[in-house]
């Protein structure tokens, strides 16, 4: 049972890299922004990450089309948290916590998206 874990841990870790490095990708030449971003990556693939996406970008459409008044970050923040939980992975945790913090203190999110990768790649690279 514990291995069944560590090969799925492991496999949302390559694809939270590859999400992140095609996030950094589109965000760092500004073509996007990130909830686009996060959504042009989930258009493009069928894993649990990406289905954890489209939840994101489909909670982010709901509460525009309810009216929500929260501020736009507020309501980022709660789908992102849900993200982290849904998809119960340390990696995709760190991530999460990481765009928080850097959108609540008004952080580069090309820098904190790099900074990411990078973490992710040496992690990959030691298992």
């Amino acid at each position: 049972m514990q291995n069944l874990q560590n090969d799925r841990d492991r496999e949302i870790t390559k694809s939270l890299l590859g999400a992140v490095d095609f996030l950094s990708d589109t965000i760092g030449a500004g073509w996007v922004g990130f909830d686009f971003s996060i959504k042009e990556y989930a258009d493009r693939l069928d894993d649990d990450l990406s289905s954890a996406f489209r939840e994101y970008t489909s909670a982010l459409k709901a509460a525009g089309e309810k009216g929500e008044t929260h501020p736009k970050e507020k309501i980022r923040r709660a789908a992102l948290l849900d993200l982290a939980s849904r998809m119960n992975n340390r990696d995709v945790t760190l991530f999460v916590n990481a765009i928080i913090h850097a959108q609540e203190n008004s952080l580069n999110i090309y820098q904190t998206l790099r900074s990411q990768s990078r973490e992710l790649h040496e992690k990959l690279s030691s298992m």
